[in-house]
């Protein structure tokens, strides 16, 4: 591709107008543009894959987790089943523990997915340091 430039210099001297055309190949600079459009527009669909799948993941992560965290909540409480030993009490707690870290996590991860689609509200606070 040749991008044409042409440029008027108007001589002081004598009054005579003289024209200087410039000719540039600019083929590879506009490949290198193209490449450069084509490269940016895969990495926006990547990213918008990524963050589709991490919301995905982590909703079909979060309800299961509900139900694991509902239900050793009841087991725990020794209403439905009658009297927890102490090794079962333990056994439960951790259950208990382990699901709410990763329910933690799982909320991690949704947070930073809204955020980066733009869906995360912020608000203005003020605080104690």
């Amino acid at each position: 591709m040749l991008k044409y430039t042409p440029t008027l210099y108007f001589n002081d001297n004598n009054g005579v107008v003289q024209m200087i055309e410039y000719i540039h190949d600019v083929t590879e600079r506009k490949q290198m543009e193209n490449e450069l459009i084509e490269a940016r527009n895969l990495a926006l669909f990547a990213s918008r894959a990524k963050s589709e799948f991490i919301a995905n993941t982590s909703h079909e992560l979060r309800s299961p987790m509900n139900a694991i965290l509902g239900f050793s909540e009841i087991l725990l409480s020794g209403k439905h089943l009658g009297e927890l030993n102490e090794t079962q009490k333990d056994y439960i707690k951790d259950i208990l523990s382990s699901g709410n870290h990763l329910l933690s996590i799982i909320n991690g991860i949704l947070d930073i997915s809204k955020v980066e689609s733009g869906k995360m509200e912020l608000y203005m606070d003020n605080v104690s340091i």
